[in-house]
Formats: C-alpha cells, structure tokens, sequence
C-alpha cells in the first residue's frame, strides 16, 4: 500500500529574507526499499524554492533546509507537501528586513552643522534594494524621508542637519521599514563651541568636556615616535589628522612640533622660553600657546610661521588658551587675571580675580566663560568680561571646570569633592572622592562623570552625583578621554616601580575595554582622540605613542 503523508512541519513559521527555513515531512509508515519521494511545492518559487525530499528507506521523516531570498515587503508562502495523491499543506511569511541599529557619529550637534547617521537591516536588502523611513521629532534636526540600503547591502547612510534652538534640545531620530522603527538620540546645541578639529584644545573642545565625536581605538600601537625629552604640552589635533605640541629640546628650550598622522614630521618652531600650556587650534587654523615669559604665541598651523605675540603678563603656565566662537582667544595666569584676546592679538580686556587663574577656561552653550582660581572660587563671566556670579568650592588646584550640554559645570576640587553647579550659580550636587582632586573630569555621552583623585582611583559618578564603580589605576593620572562609544581612556604611572606606566580603556560599566603598557615608561599628557578614534599620549622620556 502507497504511503501517506501525516505532517509537514516549517519552522519557524517566519524568517527574515536570506534565512533558512527547516522543512520536515512524516509518513505514515517507514519508505520502501528505495525510498520515497515527497515533493515541496511553494506558491512563491522566488521567495521560498520549491524542494523535493527523499525519505530514506526504512524510515519515516526526513528534513531539510531551504534558503528564503530577501524581499522588499512581507510575503506569505504557502506550501504544499504531496506523495501520490496524499498531501499536507503549510505556509512559511518570508519578512522584509527590518532596522537593528540606527548609530549617529555623535551625541550632540552644532547649529548649521551636520551628523552622520547609519541604519543597519537585520539583513541584506533585495534585489531591488530596500527604502527606510526617516524622520525627526523636531524641527531643529532635520533629516531626509527616506535613504535606500542597495542590493545585497546592509546599511545606508544619511545627514542630519541641525538648526539652532532657543535652548539644546534633545531629538529622536527615527529609522524604520514595515516591521519596526529604531530611535537614537542627538543633541542639538544652541550655541556653537567646539571646533573643525577633532581635538581642538585642552580635554578637547571649548567646554574641556574631554568628550570626543569619535568612536574608540582597538588598543594595538600603530607607532612610537621618541622625541627623547618630555612633551610637557597635551596634544591637539587639527582636521586633518596633524598633531601640535610642544616638547623640550635643550639648548633652545622648547620646540613647538607639528606632527604628521603617520609619524613624520611636518614642520617645527624654536621657542627660547618654556612652554607647559597646552596649545589651541582655531577654524582658521591659528594655534595658539601659552608660553612662560608671559606671552601669548600665534603660529600659522599650516606651515608654523609666525603671526603674533602678546606679552600679557609676567608668566604664562599652566592654564591652557580656549577659542570662543568668535575667534576671542581666553587664557589664565599666575597674575590672578584671566585675559580675552582678539584674534589679530590685540588684548579685548583682563578679569581679576583674588587667586591665580591657572586652570583652562571653558565656555558654556550661551557663552558663560568658566574658570577656576586657586583661592577655591568658581567664577563664571559673560562673553564681555562681566562678572555674572562666583561660587566657593573650597581649596581648588589646578583642576579645570568642564560645562555639560545642560549648562552644569563640573569641576574638582582639592577637598577631594566633585562639584555639580547650576548654571546660575547653585550647587546641584557634590561626590565625595578619597583626597584631592588635581586633575579635569570627562564627560561621558550619558552624562556620567569621570574623575581621578590622588588616592590614585578612578572614580564613575552618574549624572545625579551618585557612585557608579572605582578602579585603582596607579601612581599619578591623567585627566580622562572619553570616546564618542563611552569608552575611557586614561593613563597612569605605576604604583612599583619595576612596573610600567599605562593606558587604560574602560567600558563605561567599569570593565576593561584593553591597555597599553609604556615600557620603561611613564605617561606625561593626557590622551587625545582623533577623528578616525586613534589615542595619542606622549611619555616621561619623550616618546609619543599612537594607539588605534
């Protein structure tokens, strides 16, 4: 008697374009000798093949795979599974892909600037290729209505566009094809502060957030170049991948280098005089150092000419310049004043204050200029050197104030507490670290805050001054990087000193992403993050590491 078919099983019952498909079929009684053909027919031969399926001699079942093909929309397929004249029927909906990931190139946004966003489908689009939607929830970001991934692709880019709100505005952007939507969030500010640079000044950008557009290294040394004494100078990095520092080279006291992407040289500038103060790079490519004979130094980055230099006091150390959005460049001094300088090197006036300004100015989105003094006073001054409020923080070194998208500003303090100040002046919160705090804190892309104190721990506070984890690093620190993914990067010296210095990466959960050790070595600068996400940290004894 002729077999008959008892089941046709599909699982899953719905897969997206490009999977595979089980198919299994179950007679009545085991095949003949020779075995028994059941053939599967499909309603959509080019969606979801039809097979045929040989149930083996003596048994009963048999299964196979079969492999749908990608499709722009939703289709059910129905199946037919038939031996003779017996036959079940099943069906199997082959789906359109759907968006898994939706990445921004950054957290936040200048007005009249533009971010890059990536959709990436669950799988590859059809022959025909596949339309996502697009939209914004605001009109300060605007986005086009729809970006098409190719054939046999799985991603497409597109370009946000902001526009400038009355104040910085969160913004969903939202991807999504027939079977679901993704949303990522872009902060849109009011007021333009960073630069074209990926590293522009001191911790970065003009708010010394530490917080880079950037995604992370992969932690593997892509080149050391020795330079033999210390680079005394954090790096910046202009847009086109070159960095600037200065390091000392004795008999001439200091050289300003420009260095190459690749290592090379590209031009350097001798400098009688020391340089500590880390250089700032403007939109029109001026770079800007601090030099000790009190002298604020413009070069041509193009070709390290000269431009300008202003003699403004009897010192300049420590504070880092910070370049307004109109060019205004503002810098500390050990002569208790911070000075606003214009552009062509004319001085545009000086605040005074009661206790050395050595700290880096940083600039707020409705251009409210930072600065700490050591006498342990905040002040915050309007963009024509107005005194708008100042706030005791205790005894304050040289720890620089970093300024949120929010307008908080955030800076250390040697009591060994963390301060959180309201835009006009309150406290919002303070964190309690193990001593002092001489260094800058970063700023994570979800608002936590990342700072080192003496007692050589790394602390993680979240946005509300509450303790997230701690890691002992070693003896000294760095003021932390943060990568656009939330990745620290922070050095530290040994605590032995058999042992290396290093270059940490940690996940923003506290887990370590991957290190670095510097042979023989110790750190000197905090590290920098170019544009393509490679680190850039020079050494005690020179040696400038490039990390990507």
């Amino acid at each position: 008697m002729a077999q008959s078919l008892t089941e046709l099983t599909v699982s899953p019952a719905s897969c997206v374009g490009g999977a595979k498909v089980k198919l299994g079929v179950r007679l009545d009684k085991p095949a003949p000798a020779g075995g028994a053909t059941v053939m599967v027919t499909s309603s959509v031969v080019a969606t979801f093949a039809s097979v045929t399926l040989i149930v083996p001699a003596g048994k009963s079942t048999v299964s196979t795979y079969v492999t749908s093909s990608p499709v722009a929309s939703n289709i059910k397929v129905s199946l037919k599974a038939a031996i003779g004249a017996s036959s079940k029927t099943g069906s199997v909906t082959v789906l359109a892909p759907s968006v898994s990931t939706l990445k921004l190139a950054a957290l936040s946004v200048e007005p009249g600037k533009t971010v890059t966003g990536t959709a990436t489908l669950n799988a590859v689009a059809p022959a025909v290729g596949l339309s996502v939607r697009l939209s914004s929830d605001s009109a300060y970001a605007s986005v086009p209505s729809k970006v098409v991934v190719p054939s046999g692709s799985r991603s497409a880019t597109f370009t946000v566009t902001a526009k400038s709100p009355p104040s910085n505005t969160t913004v969903g952007i939202t991807t999504g094809t027939t079977n679901g939507s993704t949303t990522a969030e872009l902060t849109v500010l009011s007021f333009a502060l960073s630069h074209s640079s990926p590293w522009a000044k001191f911790h970065g950008n003009a708010a010394s957030t530490g917080l880079s557009a950037s995604r992370t290294a992969r932690g593997n040394v892509r080149w050391t170049l020795p330079r033999f004494m210390p680079v005394q100078s954090n790096l910046v990095i202009g847009p086109d991948g070159v960095l600037y520092y200065a390091a000392a080279t004795p008999p001439v006291y200091e050289t300003i280098y420009a260095t190459n992407p690749d290592g090379s040289t590209r031009w350097t500038y001798y400098v009688a005089h020391e340089i500590q103060s880390s250089p700032a790079l403007a939109d029109d490519g001026t770079l800007y150092f601090g030099v000790a004979d009190g002298s604020l130094l413009a070069l041509n980055s193009s070709n390290g000419t000269k431009k300008w230099s202003l003699k403004l006091t009897y010192a300049l150390y420590y504070s880092s310049p910070t370049i307004g959005p109109d060019g205004t460049i503002y810098i500390g001094s050990p002569d208790k004043n911070l000075y606003a300088v214009n552009p062509n090197g004319t001085k545009k006036w000086s605040f005074a204050a009661k206790g050395t300004a050595e700290s880096a100015p940083a600039l707020a989105p409705d251009g409210t200029i930072y600065f700490g003094t050591e006498d342990g006073w905040l002040h915050a001054l309007t963009p024509a050197g107005k005194q708008k409020w100042t706030i005791d923080i205790g005894c304050n070194g040289i720890s620089s104030p970093i300024v949120g998208p929010d307008g908080v500003v955030y800076i250390g303090s040697e009591d060994a507490y963390l301060f959180a100040i309201n835009p006009d002046g309150s406290k919002k919160w303070l964190f309690q670290v193990g001593m002092q705090i001489i260094d800058t804190p970063g700023l994570g892309p979800d608002g936590s805050l990342y700072v080192v104190s003496v007692d050589n721990y790394l602390y993680a506070v979240s946005p509300n001054g509450k303790f997230r984890w701690m890691f002992l690093l070693g003896a000294d620190y760095s003021s932390p990087a943060i990568a656009a993914d939330g990745t620290i990067i922070v050095g530290s010296n040994p605590l032995f000193v058999t042992d290396p210095g290093r270059v940490w990466a940690f996940r923003p959960d506290g887990s370590i992403a991957w290190t670095v050790p510097l042979i023989y070595d110790n750190f000197c600068t905090s590290p920098a993050i170019g544009a393509d996400g490679t680190v850039y940290i020079s050494t005690s004894y020179g040696i400038l590491y490039a990390i990507n």
